[in-house]
């Protein structure tokens, strides 16, 4: 009878998964409000998940998921608290408060999301997320592509995307760039390669992360696999005492990278670094422009509160002076946002807290996932907005989550030193 239960489970859940992949547009008009049709399926892995907890509460195991969940939300929370200063002071459109409290709002739901996902499946959870996103992704292939431009012009221009990395985007693989997908995709890529267990359970995995992943291929997104994996199987390679203290420190010097971007993007150095390489941003050094008179590179620089950056470019004027709607620069959109100050209290919770947290109260392979999953993003974040990308963080938290849920080993205690 159990065992029916959990085939049951598996089954509801893959097909919730693949609706919620699936939809990643549209929704319901409820009144005023607009509630996107993923966010409904989200909401239902969610109360499936409580009532799963209830039925059969693992206290110890999830209590140390929802633990490292407060730690991963905190990135989250803390800029909504800042701006809800800065729009009061800076008197903001009850806009801008709307969608910059929404946009966090949704990625806490996608951790909670991924908190249900473990509740329900447990270790399985990863293996049937990864299936309903390359199930959702095979069946946009065929409907958006394949159905329309038939399987030898999807197949030429796959190719010749692969060929030209990115470079040469045909019709048939337009419909194909759903970023948000392709990134959680990517993680997934990520964890199979880095995760320790039996090979014939990974190899299908990394397969089937490896085709979806570079049918919506990002530049980007390769170059974050890539170095995640460097670093991380040097970390791997290295004593765990010493991988810990590296990587505490690697998250400072990131801290102080993020802070560098943003005055090299300010004075002009990312542009002349770009023109110097001939490197093709796809218009973000444009974009970057057309934000830089809202910010200045100052300890006094307040910031313009969540949601400033989406609405300028969503305004009427900047589309018709650029399609792109968005920033595509995740460090330079929240410093504009949150100012000076927040922005280094934001790196501090993404990195700084984060990489602390994880070395000192989780086992080494939780600790190496969370790192190479945190690096994994910001390496997006220098020319994407994935920040706000609901999949990409869904994906982000069940990777870390489901190895702390797997973990066997007892917490390392604050007597230990390793920082």
């Amino acid at each position: 009878m159990r065992k029916k239960q959990s085939v049951f489970l598996t089954v509801l859940m893959y097909l919730l998964g693949t609706g919620m992949f699936y939809y990643n547009l549209g929704g319901l008009q409820a009144g005023p409000v607009n509630i996107m049709t993923k966010y409904i399926y989200a909401l239902g892995i969610c109360c499936i998940g409580f009532f799963c907890f209830l039925v059969r509460p693992e206290i110890e195991r999830m209590g140390r998921v929802a633990a490292d969940g407060i730690v991963l939300a905190l990135p989250y929370c803390l800029p909504v608290l800042f701006s809800m200063v800065i729009w009061i002071w800076h008197n903001s459109p009850v806009s801008y408060m709307t969608r910059g409290f929404s946009f966090s709002a949704y990625q806490i739901l996608a951790l909670i999301t991924s908190i249900a996902y473990l509740a329900i499946l447990g270790k399985r959870a990863i293996y049937v997320q990864l299936a309903s996103m390359a199930t959702a992704n095979a069946l946009m292939v065929y409907f958006r592509t394949i159905q329309e431009n038939g399987f030898q012009v999807f197949l030429e221009d796959y190719v010749d995307l692969i060929i030209s990395f990115g470079a040469r985007v045909g019709d048939a693989m337009q419909g194909l760039e759903i970023h948000d997908l392709t990134f959680a995709i990517g993680l997934c890529l990520l964890y199979f390669l880095l995760k320790s267990g039996k090979v014939p359970r990974r190899v299908p995995c990394i397969a089937v992360a490896l085709i979806f992943f570079t049918t919506g291929l990002k530049r980007i997104a390769v170059a974050a696999v890539l170095c995640a994996l460097l670093v991380s199987w040097i970390l791997k390679a290295m004593p765990e005492k010493g991988a810990r203290q590296v990587i505490r420190i690697l998250g400072y010097v990131l801290i102080a990278v993020a802070i560098l971007y943003i005055a090299a993007v300010k004075f002009g150095l990312y542009e002349a670094v770009v023109e110097y390489f001939g490197i093709d941003t796809k218009g973000r050094v444009e974009l970057n422009h057309y934000i830089d008179s809202y910010y200045s590179f100052s300890p006094l620089f307040g910031g313009e509160g969540l949601g400033f950056v989406s609405r300028f470019f969503g305004t009427e004027e900047m589309l018709r002076r650029t399609p792109a709607g968005a920033l595509h620069n995740d460090f330079l959109r929240m410093y504009v946002e949150i100012g000076f100050c927040g922005y280094l209290i934001w790196l501090w919770l993404f990195l700084g807290y984060r990489f602390r947290y994880f070395c000192k109260k989780c086992c080494f392979d939780v600790v190496l996932i969370a790192f190479a999953t945190c690096l994994y993003c910001y390496v997006t974040y220098l020319t994407d907005n994935t920040y706000y990308y609901f999949y990409t963080n869904m994906a982000a938290f069940t990777l870390i989550l489901s190895c702390e849920y797997e973990s066997s080993r007892p917490a390392i205690t604050e007597s230990e030193e390793y920082g």
